[in-house]
């Protein structure tokens, strides 16, 4: 009978110890061998075994705490002759054979190797595969340990290069959490000292404005006050001259009277050192004395009348202006338009002829207004608004000659409060512009008449001495 030799090579499961298995071998149900342990890299021996009969494999684990892992059982004529076979192992006992050999075989499975007692070479081959195995194995082992080496040698830097950049990540993190906590807190501070600061701000505006309404009125109360009392001492000063040109007037009559009662036209025409003895002539020349000496008191009267009057009338003027252009203007808008005026004004050649007032310019006596547009001065003067070559060359000469051909008729007296005829009050008050009106015609007719009457009347020596 023919036999075959089968080598128990190794076996393999999942999760097991290979250092601690072991097989039981049994040919038709009889015990054959015991391989102990298994996978050790010893050869283990050759089982002869004849060519037919049931071979039964047996793996569990050895030592006090044995189980079972494994068992096959196949018949030995479905074996091949020589060469390796995996064979599966049942993970329970069982008693039926295994019919075929399967191609692929999954884990748990036992290794063999099988030869033929005749063939020798194959014989001495199969001898030397676990030689072999075990070389290839232990420098396989040897190449995995190196790399295993290599590998937790790399693992090892990579994790202190790690833990270094996790160490240096973390002081950064937290580096800037504390910058960023830093930053808020400031932030949030700042936020509420810019708050503080607007409400104050809003405060301050509002006091501000409060302050620059209250601030407004008042001027305005003031102005109105201003202009109340000068208009109040304008008309009264205008009833003081209307009552002293009456007085005037009055006597005047009372001395023309009196020439004619002496039978005279003028004093031009007599001579009243002739008539020193008669009593009632001495009587008349005294009188007519005493009223020559009251008219040049009332003239003297009128004539300072006049003058505080005119100096009023162009305050009330000139605070109207001012009134006019505040409501019209920011105090910075007027100081850049009074800026381009006297830039203008210079550039014109007119900056000697115009001297500046509060808010309008004198023009010798003449109180105008000047406004500046496109490169170009117009003036409003007399209720009228021409540009200033159109002033200068018109109306100032004309008021230039009118001048000239009055001069020889015009007292030192008269000289002192001379008013332009041109003003325009037309914003003070219709009562104050129709009594300064009547007051300037009414005072040319009684200064003319009395000039005449003097002239006509008074003796050389009365003549100087109302002079």
């Amino acid at each position: 009978m023919s036999s075959i030799k089968i080598q128990i090579i190794r076996a393999e499961g999942e999760d097991w110890n290979n250092s601690s298995l072991g097989c039981y071998v049994s040919l038709n149900n009889e015990l054959v061998d015991v391989i102990t342990p298994l996978n050790s890299q010893h050869e283990s021996n050759m089982i002869k075994v004849p060519s037919k009969g049931n071979l039964k494999l047996f793996v569990k684990t050895m030592g006090d705490s044995s189980r079972f892992l494994g068992s096959i059982l196949i018949p030995l004529d479905i074996l091949p002759t020589k060469g390796y076979i995996w064979l599966p192992l049942l993970s329970q006992m069982s008693e039926i054979p295994l019919t075929s050999i399967p191609d692929s075989v999954q884990s748990p499975k036992i290794l063999l190797a099988i030869s033929n007692e005749n063939n020798q070479n194959y014989t001495e081959t199969v001898s030397l595969i676990p030689t072999l195995l075990s070389s290839e194995a232990s420098l396989r082992i040897q190449e995995l340990q190196t790399q295993l080496k290599e590998e937790t040698q790399s693992r090892i830097t990579f994790h202190q290069a790690y833990l270094s950049l996790m160490n240096s990540s973390n002081k950064q993190l937290l580096n800037s959490e504390a910058r960023e906590s830093s930053m808020i807190n400031l932030l949030e501070a700042k936020d509420k000292e810019i708050q503080r600061l607007k409400s104050i701000i809003d405060k301050l505006e509002y006091s501000q404005k409060t302050a620059d309404e209250e601030k407004e009125k008042l001027l305005q109360k003031i102005e109105e006050m201003k202009m109340h009392d000068f208009i109040s001492v304008v008309q009264r000063l205008s009833e003081e001259i209307e009552e002293t040109k009456k007085m005037l007037a009055g006597s005047i009559k009372q001395r023309d009277y009196l020439c004619k009662k002496l039978g005279l036209e003028g004093f031009k025409d007599v001579d009243l050192g002739s008539i020193d003895n008669d009593k009632v002539l001495i009587e008349l020349k005294a009188e007519i004395i005493k009223y020559d000496e009251e008219n040049r008191t009332l003239i003297g009267k009128l004539a300072q009348s006049e003058k505080a009057k005119e100096s009023l009338t162009a305050q009330v003027f000139e605070l109207q202006q001012i009134a006019e252009t505040r409501s019209m203007d920011t105090s910075r808008d007027i100081t850049i338009k009074s800026a381009n005026i006297d830039s203008l004004l210079g550039s014109l050649g007119f900056i000697g002829t115009f001297k500046k007032a509060i808010n309008c310019y004198y023009v010798g006596d003449k109180l105008v207004q000047l406004a500046a547009e496109e490169n170009k001065l117009h003036v409003k003067f007399g209720g009228e608004i021409v540009t200033i070559e159109d002033f200068v060359s018109t109306i100032l000469s004309t008021d230039e000659t009118k001048s000239s051909g009055h001069n020889s008729h015009k007292n030192s007296s008269r000289k002192n409060f001379k008013i332009s005829e041109n003003l325009n009050f037309e914003k003070i008050g219709k009562k104050t512009l129709s009594t300064f009106s009547e007051t300037k015609s009414m005072k040319k007719i009684t200064e003319r008449h009395l000039r005449e009457k003097s002239n006509r009347e008074l003796s050389v020596d009365q003549r100087k001495l109302l002079c």
